[in-house]
């Protein structure tokens, strides 16, 4: 996933972000078993193929997001200092979460090319999407659990964390 699918559901074109967002990954899983398996380009063949899956969403974003018409449009930009220091400082807890998981995931794999080579990349990197996916499985079974009873409960809450279930 990347910002355009992001932008494409605050732009209220969730179904557009959907589409673009299975057709990169179809597109993936194809040019991985044509870069990998047909052509033997290995690691390389590997990122072109998810470079490319990925570009899906984003050459359809700089088309949507072109028009004016769009809720969210291209504009040029202006510097804006405060916007620039709010935004930044806002972000810091995400900046350092991808950070992190950024530099864990390089120290995977450089361990697994060390030791096992490209195939205990392929290994690490099949079980992080599954721990991914199995996590957000999880924050699913979560999330639905709080909706289900507290609206239907009715179980006292805080209205801070969970208002937004109570509007009539």
């Amino acid at each position: 996933m990347n910002n355009f699918t992001l932008y494409m559901i605050a732009s209220e074109k969730a179904t557009l972000s959907l589409v673009c967002s299975v057709i990169g990954g179809v597109l993936n899983i194809v040019l991985d078993g044509v870069f990998i398996g047909l052509l033997d380009m290995r690691i390389a063949g590997a990122a072109i193929a998810t470079g490319l899956g990925y570009s899906v969403t984003a050459v359809v974003g700089l088309f949507v997001f072109r028009r004016k018409k769009s809720l969210l449009h291209f504009t040029k930009p202006v510097f804006r200092f405060k916007v620039l220091a709010n935004a930044a400082t806002n972000g810091c807890s995400e900046m350092a979460t991808a950070l992190v998981t950024g530099i864990i995931t390089m120290m995977f794999n450089w361990t697994m090319l060390r030791y096992v080579g490209e195939d205990g990349v392929a290994a690490v990197t099949i079980i992080m999407y599954v721990l991914v996916f199995a996590s957000s499985l999880y924050l699913l079974k979560n999330r639905l659990f709080h909706v289900v009873v507290l609206r239907y409960v009715k179980i006292p809450c805080n209205s801070i964390t969970f208002g937004w279930l109570y509007k009539n």
